[in-house]
């Protein structure tokens, strides 16, 4: 540690955790020489009293320090959207002086969340994503003590929830959607794919000629194919195709919006976009039966993802064995010739 003189200027050299610093000071030497032992007491203060450096970090340093040295690694874009929500919740506090309480609160408004993403799963995903920005700052010594977000109650998730349109339902939603919006949502119908997926989605990877669309960006990372039916194909036909380029040109918010307000004119009840997933997995289980291809064409990672659809082939099935029961000719245990043992006489 020293101070030096280039020009007319005093500097100070010092180094911090292994790294070279030098700073400009000024003309005046006394100066120079106090900033310098200013340091020495802060780089002290850091060595031996490092829980005193809490006080200094801001929630909102905080945050974009994760998101510069690991949210940018993070594969779903969705933790960049949840981010600025995160921070304006907490501008200007003090990464120290942020409770459970305060948490647990933010929290609870996320629960019942006027708006279409107000769930349990939504809320748990936001709490993820504070308890990892509070576990890093432990991590990297911005942060001592409990981490706060292991204090909030979690709620159970359903994700058992298999909500689909029936067929009068999906005539009056396309019928109250524009026209944009109504290709958006036949194609979410006719393929299963996630809302997210739809949006990314690219013409190079609208293959008419080998009859499938390949989905390369996926939550589970392991790209797919879905066969183009005849009624998908007309419904892309409509626009495109191209080159290249993005299949729906419309963002996050605007297919929101669009979607919201063709819902509200359908009169729908307790429906999201994410629906549109389920009823193609619901109509495929109950015409197909084939709980193995529905995995594959969905992309989920297990066949216990896939079962929540079992049912309803199940129920398929008995509502025709039922029907085919109907037209057997067999009362009460009697033979077709009216003797009750079944034998000629």
């Amino acid at each position: 540690m020293a101070t030096y003189k280039k020009g007319n200027d005093w500097y100070i050299d010092y180094r911090e955790r292994g790294r070279r610093k030098r700073e400009k000071v000024g003309p005046n030497h006394r100066l120079a020489v106090e900033l310098l032992q200013k340091r020495k007491v802060e780089m002290a203060e850091q060595k031996f009293f490092p829980e005193r450096q809490i006080l200094k970090r801001s929630f909102d340093e905080q945050c974009s320090k994760f998101w510069r040295l690991h949210g940018q690694s993070m594969k779903s874009p969705s933790w960049k959207n949840m981010m600025p929500r995160i921070v304006a919740r907490f501008m200007g506090r003090m990464l120290a002086d942020i409770k459970a309480t305060e948490i647990q609160e933010f929290y609870n408004e996320l629960l019942v969340d006027s708006g279409q993403n107000g769930s349990p799963a939504n809320a748990n995903r936001y709490r993820t994503l504070l308890l990892l920005i509070f576990n890093k700052a432990k991590l990297w010594g911005d942060f001592f003590g409990d981490n706060p977000v292991k204090a909030v109650t979690r709620k159970k998730e359903d994700n058992e929830r298999t909500r689909y349109l029936e067929p009068e339902e999906m005539v009056r939603l396309l019928e109250a959607a524009d026209v944009e919006t109504r290709s958006v949502l036949l194609i979410a119908i006719l393929t299963g794919m996630r809302r997210g997926e739809l949006l990314r989605l690219d013409w190079k990877h609208v293959m008419f000629s080998a009859g499938v669309i390949r989905v390369v960006k996926t939550k589970a990372e392991k790209p797919r194919s879905i066969p183009i039916s005849p009624k998908l194909k007309e419904v892309l036909e409509t626009l495109g195709p191209r080159s290249q380029g993005l299949v729906i040109n419309l963002g996050k918010a605007a297919l929101r919006s669009r979607f919201d307000r063709a819902r509200t004119r359908a009169g729908l009840v307790d429906f999201k976009f994410h629906d549109t997933r389920h009823t193609f997995a619901s109509y495929f289980a109950m015409k197909t039966r084939d709980m193995l291809t529905l995995q594959r064409v969905l992309g989920h990672a297990t066949p216990a993802m896939t079962g929540r659809y079992a049912h309803l082939a199940d129920e398929h099935i008995a509502a025709q064995m039922a029907s085919m029961d109907s037209i057997i000719p067999v009362i009460s245990g009697k033979s077709l010739d009216g003797h009750p043992d079944g034998h000629q006489v």
